[in-house]
């Protein structure tokens, strides 16, 4: 009486091969019960062991994945039980729910996949899972990391009319962009070059709906020069190469009307 659940106590029945098993947790009044035909003994105990968690998939920092949703999967095990709805994925500091779970007892596999593409780069799993008499394990974060082809997101052109700036705003999944794998080349309406753009640093950005990396590409409204440019309608030919296959490129052209 009085026991909670948070202090490891659990009712535990004696088994015929002289083990003791659990057999139920306290009700919210600190009390235990149990329907059962058959005379034994039984006893609360503490259960001081926290579960263990052993992943199935190895993961290497040194030896990047190359699919940007990597199946990561493992096993919690615990004598007493693993309380298989307890079991969370903890990526990159954040708390997601396993993408499959086994029903509850002495050993539980889990299987997670990341709910939308991961960016190129270092990333960190780790995993939360508690037994059926409340002892809680959080493993320490494994490091793994990702090297995927170049995905483009998003390219757009901000504000539009400019007045005083523009900025090129490129969304990729990879943070290792450089200024010689980004060419953003301006011409105006009667395909007159007027100068080229540089000047580009990666941005990191989480939410609940994915992961970028964004490049903000700045434009003064000059031309190669440094002379302003006159009001007009402006083109920007955007260039990107793939780090991982600088032969590989993707075009777009944007409109940009300067309007003072």
């Amino acid at each position: 009486p009085g026991a909670r659940d948070q202090d490891g106590l659990g009712l535990f029945m004696l088994a015929p091969d002289g083990a003791w098993t659990f057999a139920g947790k306290a009700c919210a009044s600190g009390s235990y019960a149990i329907n059962t035909t058959q005379p034994t003994h039984y006893a609360i105990l503490r259960d001081t062991k926290a579960p263990a968690v052993t992943m199935t998939t190895v993961l290497d920092a040194n030896k990047p994945l190359r699919t940007e949703q990597p199946e990561l999967t493992g096993t919690v095990s615990d004598g007493t039980g693993v309380n298989a709805t307890s079991l969370r994925a903890i990526l990159d500091s954040v708390e997601l729910p396993m993408t499959t779970v086994g029903a509850n007892g002495p050993q539980v596999a889990f299987r997670f996949v990341p709910p939308f593409p991961l960016v190129s780069g270092e990333h960190t799993f780790a995993v939360r899972a508690t037994d059926l008499t409340g002892n809680t394990v959080t493993t320490p974060a494994q490091t793994f990391a990702i090297d995927a082809p170049l995905k483009i997101m998003e390219i757009q052109t901000f504000p539009n009319p400019a007045r005083r700036f523009a900025k090129v705003r490129i969304a990729v999944n990879r943070r290792d962009l450089s200024g010689d794998l980004v060419d953003v080349t301006i011409y105006d309406v009667s395909g007159a070059r007027v100068g080229t753009l540089a000047d580009i640093n990666p941005v990191f950005e989480q939410s609940t709906g994915g992961q970028r990396y964004l490049y903000d590409i700045p434009w003064d409204l000059t031309n190669g020069d440094g002379n302003a440019v006159a009001n007009g309608v402006y083109l920007l030919r955007i260039r990107l190469h793939d780090p991982l296959d600088p032969e590989k490129t993707t075009k777009i052209t944007h409109k940009v009307a300067v309007l003072r």
